[in-house]
């Protein structure tokens, strides 16, 4: 932790608010693409089908997968070399492959680079790794959640910016404003934000004897295997609901101008929701302890996730989904303040890569098991919504129990993880 910074409060909070911007600006950048881009396949290679439902899972799964296998290691290299350098790293390399995404011939050719995005650009781990550097102990809470609503912002701008560029412009310019607001963002960090100091521990050593290992607490272990879970929970419905609207929105034959639009507006709103949800559950941190938040969060999101599949138009399936978005908004912010205490600080960016891998593992199997299903009956979303929402039960009620083994056996350690 720099101690220099957290003398001057004026020079940590600039610093840290101008990652969170940064942040927001890229993941709206990396999302401008994400409700079109079951259009963009139909659109540029005339898929229909069960082609264009396959295609899309491999376009949710490649980049997930890519992310899993690549993620540890941006992490390893976090703490060895420098958090803002991963940063800068993914920005760079996500202005040069979605920029080249502009001139794509076939629908391989756009996986090949959907999945070199997913494996050389993820920013989210870095800059959380980044922002906790930064960020007094006082207020990691507090700061982790203001995370997670710039990057629920960002959501909700980049969908929406997407689908309006869709509608108006057509597919191919999608790519170049991506470039564009990501490299914005790459000048305000190098301008704003200063290197930070590598650990001054040796971590050249395999991740698995001195990047990762040596900070596994057995309940870390757990919390990681919840994100995995949670990830397939998602992804299960995430990478083919473009679709399921598509589906809905086309009885009505006036509306299929509008399907970029639509489809942003639901991913746009949906993700405020998440951001005004991921606020409120960081104040009730105050008063509630952590764990039970945690399962308040999911068992929340699993009551409005299955209703979804019962939706007759798209506006209750923006307003059902925006309500399940609100309680997904209290997930991360908990997960990783748990995360953040249970994992050694010098080894937080191998720790927090591992964890972005594991996200990544289950966001490539969930969109495969997803589109899997919907094949299998016929193209019936409903077995999908069923599958979602009972993960998320279960998944609450074994966290319910291990987190009240862990109480018994590590009091103190569970105990600290209340917000100050």
């Amino acid at each position: 932790m720099n101690i220099i910074y957290h003398s001057k409060k004026v020079n940590w909070k600039i610093i840290v608010a101008t990652i969170l911007f940064s942040e927001m600006l890229t993941i709206a950048a990396f999302t401008i693409t994400v409700p079109i881009l079951p259009l963009i396949l139909k659109d540029f290679f005339d898929l229909e089908g069960q082609e264009l439902t396959k295609w899309t899972g491999f376009l949710g799964a490649g980049p997930s997968f890519a992310m899993m296998i690549l993620m540890p290691v941006w992490g390893i290299l976090a703490d060895k070399y420098g958090k803002r350098l991963m940063l800068l790293r993914a920005l760079v390399t996500g202005i040069i492959i979605i920029g080249l995404m502009s001139f794509v011939q076939t629908p391989l050719q756009l996986l090949v680079l959907q999945t070199l995005q997913g494996g050389f650009t993820g920013s989210i781990a870095a800059a959380t790794v980044l922002v906790l550097y930064y960020t007094p102990k006082s207020h990691t809470i507090s700061i982790l959640a203001l995370l997670q609503v710039a990057i629920f912002l960002g959501k909700s701008i980049g969908p929406f910016l997407g689908g309006s560029v869709y509608d108006t412009f057509g597919g191919r310019w999608n790519f170049p404003i991506t470039s564009l607001i990501l490299l914005v963002s790459l000048i305000l960090l190098i301008i704003v934000v200063p290197k930070d100091k590598p650990s001054p521990k040796d971590i050249s050593q395999p991740m698995i004897n001195n990047g990762v290992r040596k900070g596994l607490h057995p309940f870390l272990l757990f919390l990681m295997s919840m994100t995995f879970s949670i990830a397939i929970a998602f992804s299960l419905v995430n990478s083919i609901f473009v679709i399921y609207v598509k589906n809905i929105v086309s009885e009505i034959p006036e509306l299929l101008g509008n399907l970029g639009r639509i489809n942003g507006m639901i991913m746009s709103i949906s993700n405020l929701a998440m951001a005004a949800g991921a606020l409120l559950f960081s104040r009730l941190a105050k008063y509630i302890k952590m764990e039970k938040m945690l399962i308040f969060a999911v068992i929340g999101t699993a009551i409005f996730y299955l209703p979804q599949i019962y939706a007759p138009n798209w506006q209750v399936i923006l307003v059902i989904r925006s309500m399940e978005s609100f309680f997904v908004g209290g997930i991360t912010p908990a997960l990783q303040y748990f995360i953040s205490r249970y994992a050694e600080k010098e080894r937080q960016g191998a720790i927090f890569g591992l964890n972005r891998s594991l996200d990544g593992l289950g966001l490539t199997f969930g969109p495969l098991i997803g589109v899997m299903i919907v094949n299998s009956h016929e193209g019936s979303f409903q077995p999908v919504f069923i599958l979602g929402s009972f993960l998320l039960v279960l998944i609450a009620l074994i966290f319910m129990i291990v987190s009240s083994q862990e109480k018994r056996r590590s009091p103190g350690l569970i105990c600290a993880c209340q917000s100050s």
